[in-house]
């Protein structure tokens, strides 16, 4: 009887063809975790050389490959895309997809700007279609148990958050976290961690932000710091590093 439910729910349960924009270490990473997520079928993958979208493809198990993104956005049977290209380029990707009617996760950092990502926003309204930034960090259990800890009250009202991500390279190592053309910077890398985790518990924008940083020999920012009021006085307190 057991195996019988089992069957009729995955019976029940719908696949989504997922097709991935760029081949670097962040998609390789997220076609690893596409095996484990339900319904997930590894369908097509881009490159703007063949050569990589093929080898791509063949190492991580995808059904097509593509040498454009816009052969990929072309076929039909993708149902969603994933978008691992650069910074710099995550808008212009996400539009193009969401204007082709495909559904699509972004990769950290959702847009460069607010003007950025309003304008994603609204044209997946335009097209009735799925958009959500790639913060996985919202979907780690502890996490989890801490915001359902949040709202069933056990922890009392929330007042202050603290949060920080850092790490220590050396300078232009990697190339692009030192560029600012490729929107390099602690901020954009890692700093885009804590202001989601105080977005995610505070579930509002905060009223005034006071920011310092130390800016590089790159003129990207190597180390910065956050201090958010929200409107009932609550306070978060973010920093990050890319040098520290």
């Amino acid at each position: 009887m057991e195996g019988k439910v089992g069957k009729a729910k995955m019976a029940k349960s719908k696949s989504y063809n997922w097709g991935i924009i760029a081949t670097g270490a962040i998609a390789r990473q997220f076609s690893i975790g596409l095996n484990f997520a339900p319904g997930a079928v590894k369908y097509a993958v881009a490159s703007r050389e063949l050569q990589k979208a093929e080898s791509f493809a063949d190492e991580y198990g995808f059904r097509k490959a593509y040498g454009s993104y816009e052969e990929l956005l072309a076929d039909p049977k993708v149902d969603i895309v994933y978008i691992a290209t650069p910074h710099q380029f995550h808008t212009e990707n996400t539009i193009a997809a969401l204007k082709a009617k495909k559904a699509v996760l972004c990769e950290k950092p959702f847009a460069v700007n607010a003007a950025a990502a309003k304008e994603m926003v609204k044209t997946a309204r335009e097209n009735n279609c799925l958009l959500m930034e790639a913060m996985w960090t919202r979907f780690i259990p502890a996490v989890q148990k801490a915001k359902e800890m949040v709202e069933q009250g056990e922890i009392g009202d929330i007042r202050m958050i603290t949060g920080d991500f850092g790490y220590r390279t050396e300078v232009g190592v990697p190339d692009r976290i030192y560029d600012p053309a490729a929107c390099g910077g602690g901020l954009m890398d890692v700093g885009i961690y804590p202001v989601s985790l105080a977005s995610m518990f505070f579930k509002e924008q905060p009223e005034e932000i006071q920011a310092l940083a130390e800016i590089g020999s790159t003129s990207v920012d190597e180390l910065s710091a956050y201090l958010l009021r929200y409107k009932g006085g609550e306070l978060a307190v973010l920093y990050s590093a890319i040098r520290t």
